[in-house]
C-alpha cells in the first residue's frame, strides 16, 4: 500500500472524522485524497489553535476528530493543547509530518524535529513513530488503545515515509 492510501485506511478504519489540517508539502496528497471523500468532513484551518478548538467541539458533540499537522504547528498549538484538550481531558488524534528529520534540507526545520518528542511527552501525549506503511496496522491498535482510555495520541511521519 503507498504512504497515502495507508493513512487513509487508518482514518477509515478508526473513524476518525471530522479531519482538520494545516497543509504541509509532504502531507499534500493526502489532504487532496481526504477532501475527495464524500464519508470524510475535511476542514482546512489557518491556525493550530482553531484546530485544536474545532476538534475539541467534535469530539464534544461524540465524534473522533483526527488533527494532520506539521510538528513546527505542534508548537503553535501548545496552549490550546495544554489548557483545553489536556486540562477537560478531550482525547485528541493527530498525525503529525515530523519535519526536520532524516533527509530534511531546511536547516531551520531541525531545531523543531528534534524536541517534537520531548514537546509530546511533556504534554502527556504518547507518540509513535511510523517509518513505513507496514507500522499503520501498529498504529491502528495504538490509536484505539488511547482512544479507549480517553488519552490523546500522536502518530509522526518522518520525511522519509513520504518518499517510500
Amino acid at each position: 500500500m503507498d504512504p497515502v492510501n495507508a493513512i487513509v485506511h487508518l482514518i477509515d478504519v478508526v473513524g476518525l472524522n471530522p479531519i482538520i489540517s494545516l497543509p504541509c508539502k509532504y502531507t499534500a496528497a493526502l489532504l487532496n485524497v481526504i477532501s475527495r471523500k464524500n464519508n470524510l468532513l475535511h476542514i482546512p484551518v489557518t491556525r493550530e489553535e482553531e484546530g485544536v478548538g474545532i476538534a475539541c467541539g467534535a469530539y464534544l458533540a461524540g465524534k473522533r476528530p483526527l488533527l494532520i499537522i506539521q510538528n513546527s504547528g505542534l508548537g503553535n498549538s501548545i496552549n490550546a493543547v495544554a489548557s483545553l484538550s489536556n486540562y477537560y481531558k478531550i482525547p485528541l488524534v493527530f498525525i503529525i509530518s515530523h519535519r526536520g528529520t532524516e533527509g530534511e534540507t531546511i536547516d531551520a526545520q531541525r531545531p523543531m524535529g528534534e524536541i517534537t518528542p520531548l514537546l509530546l511527552e511533556l504534554l502527556s501525549i504518547p507518540s509513535m513513530n511510523i517509518l513505513h506503511t507496514e507500522a499503520i496496522v501498529k498504529a491502528i491498535g495504538f490509536i484505539e488503545k488511547h482512544l479507549a482510555m480517553e488519552m490523546s495520541s500522536a502518530l509522526l511521519f518522518p520525511i522519509n515515509y513520504w518518499r517510500a
